[in-house]
């Protein structure tokens, strides 16, 4: 690839629900807490707890997707995840290949979907995802990972390219 393609990573309706429902789901709590008059150490409590849980899966949003000649960039907020493309043995544009999948470990929804998934069409595999209509499956050194670029059939073209 002669020089790097950029991808935006648009965030799907369902990322856009449970951000905000997550949101709402906060400020009850901290208002439920205050209106009940929980002692002065829980609503003290409450608040810092949804202020760092907002701040901290923040730092984990998907900024978007830039493809190097040798390298997958995933800038996050204050670091960029770098994935090296040269075992790539496969890219394809997928809407449906995380069906049937179950969270191990990471983010469900709160500003992105990352982690580690697992399927029994893949086993397991790591996602970096904001609207899961639009995956890209990877195939580097026979890992699974799926991205989700705005133009995945572009995103395709463009690792395959050499």
């Amino acid at each position: 690839m002669a020089t790097p393609s950029k991808f935006t990573a648009p965030w799907s309706t369902s990322l856009k629900a449970t951000t905000v429902f997550v949101y709402v789901l906060l400020f009850v709590t901290i208002a439920v807490a205050i209106y009940k008059g929980a002692p002065m150490p829980l609503i003290l409590i409450v608040p810092g707890v949804a202020v760092l849980t907002v701040c901290v899966t923040a730092l984990f949003i998907i900024r978007g997707y830039e493809l190097t000649h040798d390298e997958l960039l995933i800038p996050r907020l204050i670091w960029t995840n770098r994935i090296p493309l040269s075992g790539l043995s496969g890219a394809i544009a997928d809407p449906k290949a995380s069906y049937g999948s179950i969270r191990l470990c990471g983010n469900g929804g709160l500003y992105c979907f990352c982690g580690w998934f697992w399927n029994s069409r893949f086993g397991m595999y790591r996602v970096f995802a904001t609207d899961f209509k639009k995956t890209v499956v990877l195939t580097i050194d026979g890992k699974t990972i799926l991205v989700t670029p705005g133009d995945p059939e572009g995103f395709v073209k463009a690792i395959k390219e050499e």
